[in-house]
């Protein structure tokens, strides 16, 4: 307890001895209570412990996080997960606030869980930046809720997966400066070898076709101006794991093979390298990038970055851009007040993209001690730049199978705990 204090509370008003010699009477007036659809808030009535507080350790799932906030909260571990934008903003109520206990509260979250609420927190920020973008430009409050709606990440705003049938969602999205990866994989043996095959199925069409392979400045494999044939052909022969929900393969290789779109006709395409021993993709040597993942044993899936939830390392999307082009916008980037000393942002790069980036990584899963190897796998990711997409035409048609979606992340209107589950 003295080593925890120390590590966990050692810059607090209280010194040691006064907590320890407060520690019984601290303790042993808590219980523990199930929040549940049986037994619901009225177990916890705190109206009869107004003078001393009541001390509760609080159990429960949905009726824990959805319409109940617990009073003096200071500690909270949250398991469950989900990847709805609303449930996610419900649940952090779970974290606690208590005037004059800011220094004490604690958060504990598993890799899954904090990757997802740096999720929420980014759509967040680029909601308010939309927000802001619509007011200067005076648009009025119907296009902007139309703009929302047509971002890839508002598939996950409301739980669309509580639907109990197979029904396929269709929706209109916008891939206008957008940034998209397949950081869910899949590992089963059969898919990891079909999706290798698909790539180098797919180098191999490139060199037929006499599109001359050169390396980047960065010393990676590097194609520029690839026919949008090429890369519709790769989606739609790629395997991608269907959590990858602003990722539909399928859909994106109709909307790349279809688009009029002229900045959208022709691609630039990079294996950015790693640090990792060689190995053989085709004809191509390769350096896989290593990246820590997050196994999911239900499946034996992964999550690749599981707290970053990114597969690229910063600068990557400026391949293909000429070197002066590069060098004017680090310059005007580091011009900027407070900008001196900061890595620039791949957005930066990706506004000044001539053309669209396809982004071939072989990765190297990095596990936890105590998790089973897995082998390299295949990930992709795509770069557009900001287009001109308010025509229906030009933006894509994503269609969510639910029911599949569904079997692959934890049931969101799970059973309850009960009075039996905590024993």
């Amino acid at each position: 307890l003295h080593g925890t204090w120390q590590r966990e509370f050692a810059n607090t008003e209280f010194k040691w001895e006064q907590v320890q010699a407060g520690l019984v009477d601290g303790i042993l007036p808590v219980s523990v209570k199930a929040v549940n659809q049986r037994t619901g808030a009225s177990s916890l009535d705190f109206r009869q412990h107004q003078d001393h507080g009541l001390r509760v350790i609080v159990v429960g799932g949905n009726s824990l996080s959805r319409g109940l906030t617990l009073e003096g909260l200071t500690v909270s571990y949250l398991y469950r997960f989900t990847k709805m934008y609303d449930s996610l903003l419900q649940m952090g109520r779970w974290f606690g606030y208590r005037d004059g206990y800011q220094d004490l509260c604690r958060i504990w979250l598993s890799d899954e869980v904090v990757a997802w609420y740096i999720h929420v927190t980014s759509a967040t920020s680029e909601l308010r930046q939309e927000l802001r973008k619509m007011r200067d430009q005076k648009r009025k409050p119907v296009d902007f809720g139309l703009k929302v709606r047509a971002h890839p990440d508002s598939l996950l705003v409301t739980a669309q997966n509580k639907m109990r049938t197979s029904t396929l969602i269709r929706r209109i999205v916008s891939i206008s400066n957008a940034s998209l990866e397949t950081t869910y994989v899949e590992t089963n043996r059969n898919i990891v070898d079909a999706n290798r095959r698909v790539v180098e199925r797919f180098l191999r069409s490139l060199s037929d076709d006499g599109y001359k392979m050169q390396i980047s400045a960065s010393n990676n494999p590097l194609w520029l101006n690839v026919p949008k044939e090429h890369i519709a052909t790769l989606l739609r022969d790629f395997r991608v794991d269907p959590q990858n929900v602003t990722f539909q393969a399928k859909d994106l290789a109709a909307f790349a093979e279809s688009t009029k779109e002229p900045f959208l006709q022709t691609w630039d395409v990079v294996i950015p390298q790693g640090s990792v021993a060689p190995t053989t993709l085709g004809q191509l040597m390769t350096n896989p990038v290593e990246r820590s993942v997050e196994p999911f044993p239900n499946t034996g899936n992964i999550l690749i970055s599981g707290r970053s939830a990114r597969i690229a390392s910063p600068g990557v999307e400026k391949e293909g851009l000429p070197p002066e082009m590069v060098a004017e916008i680090v310059s005007r980037f580091r011009a900027i007040e407070g900008n001196k000393g900061k890595t620039i942002p791949d957005k930066v790069y990706r506004e000044q993209r001539p053309r669209p980036l396809l982004l071939i990584y072989v990765v190297h899963p990095k596990v936890k001690l105590n998790d089973s190897p897995v082998s390299d796998v295949i990930a992709l990711g795509l770069s557009f730049r900001e287009f001109d997409d308010s025509s229906e035409a030009k933006q894509v048609e994503y269609r969510i199978n639910v029911v599949e979606l569904r079997s692959r992340e934890p049931e969101d209107e799970s059973e309850e705990l009960g009075a039996d589950d905590l024993d």
